[in-house]
């Protein structure tokens, strides 16, 4: 979560240091801990998704909609759930971190002042990103996809897709234009 607060504090012109110039190594352990823990990706959210109901839909589909719309509204519903919760946790702890800075706000506020849904569906996106470049990893070493024998050479073409991830995400941190996300997170936070 201390990557997402970072994002979200650089992106509205904010300070990232506690009072303006301390590192959060200051924290107390447990506000240090509860910032620093893995955001809920993978089968990290598996908890949270088991919890939602991803079958609700504001509209009607029909009684025509098949299965393929029926999985898509669920992914859909996923992806915004997966949001919303990761912006309120994100938060929860910025709020238990810094009582003082955040004083004047709840976790609806602070979601909304620092759009913090909207920086969640970044990070998604980002490890969806990472993953794909993953498993492009993964099928090329176990099925030796290209005739390569350098090691090096294998992994070459992969650690710069991963650099390239990590890049986009910065720049994006640090204000430049939004990276593409589902169509689903447009509605999940501001632009």
């Amino acid at each position: 979560y201390v990557s997402m607060r970072n994002t979200a504090l650089k992106r509205k012109k904010l300070p990232t240091t506690l009072d303006g110039a301390f590192a959060l190594n200051k924290l107390p352990l447990d506000p240090w801990r509860a910032l620093h823990t893995a955001l809920p990706l993978g089968f990290a959210a598996a908890p949270i998704l088991a919890a939602a109901d991803l079958t609700a839909t504001p509209a009607s589909p029909g009684p025509g909609a098949g299965a393929l719309q029926r999985s898509a509204r669920r992914l859909s519903n996923a992806h915004d759930v997966l949001c919303r919760e990761m912006a309120a946790q994100c938060a929860q702890r910025m709020l238990g971190a810094e009582t003082a800075r955040w004083a004047s706000h709840d976790v609806p506020s602070l979601v909304a002042a620092l759009d913090l849904e909207f920086v969640a569906a970044h990070y998604i996106a980002h490890y969806q990103r990472v993953m794909a470049t993953q498993r492009q990893v993964y099928a090329d070493a176990a099925l030796q996809l290209r005739a390569i024998d350098s090691v090096f050479e294998r992994a070459k073409p992969y650690l710069d897709q991963l650099e390239g991830h990590m890049s986009l995400l910065a720049a994006y941190s640090e204000g430049a234009a939004l990276l593409p996300v589902p169509a689903a997170a447009a509605s999940a936070g501001a632009t």
